[in-house]
Formats: C-alpha cells, sequence, structure tokens
C-alpha cells in the first residue's frame, strides 16, 4: 500500500489528528487514520490485533480527528495483511 508521509513530522497527537482530519490531495482522513493506527499499533509491538488498531484509532478520535472510524479501521487492516 501506498504510505502516506504527511504525520512523520506532526510532533504531537494533536497536530496529527488536524492533519487527519484535513486530509492531503491524495489521501483521504481515513486513510491517514489508518496508516496512523497501523504504524502505531506496529511501535506498540500488536500490528496484528485489531483490538490494538482500533485503540489507536480511538485515541486519534479523542485528539480531535475526524473521520470515519469503520473505514479507518479497513484500511488499517489492510496495512496489517501487507506487513504478514
Amino acid at each position: 500500500m501506498q504510505r502516506s508521509n504527511a504525520l512523520d513530522f506532526a510532533g504531537s497527537i494533536e497536530r496529527a489528528a488536524e492533519i487527519v482530519t484535513e486530509g492531503t490531495a491524495i489521501f483521504a482522513p481515513e486513510y491517514l487514520a489508518g496508516q496512523y493506527a497501523f504504524d502505531a499499533a506496529e511501535l506498540d509491538g500488536h500490528f496484528t490485533a485489531e483490538d490494538v488498531v482500533a485503540a489507536h484509532l480511538d485515541f486519534m478520535r479523542e485528539a480531535g480527528a475526524e473521520f470515519n472510524k469503520s473505514a479507518a479501521l479497513k484500511i488499517a487492516m489492510e496495512f496489517v495483511a501487507e506487513a504478514e
């Protein structure tokens, strides 16, 4: 899957949430949120666990991001499938 570098230098979860909500010219908010959740779960060492990935999506929403959670979870799990 193609990856965005939009979140690489966010600096804070709040800024990352703003970037996710805004999306980019290429990536929808759901794609960015899914990529974020996969990356965060991977850092935790639990990237294959759907509940862990979903928890990272919840964290992103609590930080103020607006996106469709089910669509973002589907994208995150596509990242998981590709990584396995």
